[in-house]
């Protein structure tokens, strides 16, 4: 079962504030407008840290292919560390992913509109009429998209692929950033294939509410 995503609900301390805080930045710098949330998990164990980190290089691949558009993302990897999730130790995936441009969804690709007409006809209709399709229908989408990519080792029902929008930036980065330095350093739970500069993460640890030289952090 994917793990519960409350982050609107969450409020932010200093030091959640400070861990966002070149995260933020980075989103800022880049005009990147996220516009979904999406978790992604196995359906068995996956404790191969580089089989994650492939997979979602796949998945940016993929959206970006699909929809024709310059698809922006921020991969987060996380351990289940709940000893009673059947996936405990292993692996799963946080991504934000950018807005997919108006444009797109109002001229779909051929393999778009065969895509939609399966999964909502009424979705096809509506377009044609010049109407965008619903937040929802567009959420549908991106997650039959993803599940298919991944249909033999992720869950092709409910609890595989969660999609949903994204009200609170700072909440959501919040909750997906909250391993760092915990299994792995920042600069790992950050996948590579991200749309930002990770130059800071490897450069920085997180002590308290500051940022300290990384090599400093180092015993000698």
């Amino acid at each position: 079962m994917l793990p519960v995503i409350e982050p609107v609900k969450y409020q932010l301390n200093d030091i959640d504030k400070t861990r966002i805080q070149p995260l933020l930045c980075e989103v800022t710098s880049n005009r990147i407008n996220f516009k979904y949330l999406v978790t992604i998990d196995y359906w068995f164990p996956m404790r191969n840290y580089n089989r994650v980190i492939q997979d979602t290089k796949e998945d940016r691949k993929l959206l970006r292919s699909f929809f024709k558009s310059d698809i922006r993302l921020i991969g987060f990897i996380e351990k289940h560390s709940n000893p009673e999730h059947k996936n405990f130790g292993g692996y799963h995936r946080h991504y934000l992913v950018s807005e997919i441009p108006a444009e797109r969804w109002l001229q779909p690709t051929p393999r778009m509109e065969k895509w939609s007409l399966n999964l909502d006809p009424e979705m096809v209709f509506s377009v044609r009429f010049g109407a965008l399709p619903t937040p929802q229908q567009q959420m549908d989408l991106v997650k039959a998209v993803l599940t298919k990519l991944h249909s033999s080792s992720v869950s092709q029902g409910r609890l595989g692929v969660d999609v949903r929008e994204i009200y609170d930036l700072e909440g959501v980065l919040s909750y997906c950033s909250k391993q760092f330095e915990h299994y792995h350093p920042s600069y790992e739970v950050l996948a590579p294939s991200s749309d930002i500069n990770l130059k800071h993460f490897i450069e920085k640890k997180q002590y308290g509410t500051t940022y300290c030289n990384r090599q400093e952090t180092i015993p000698a």
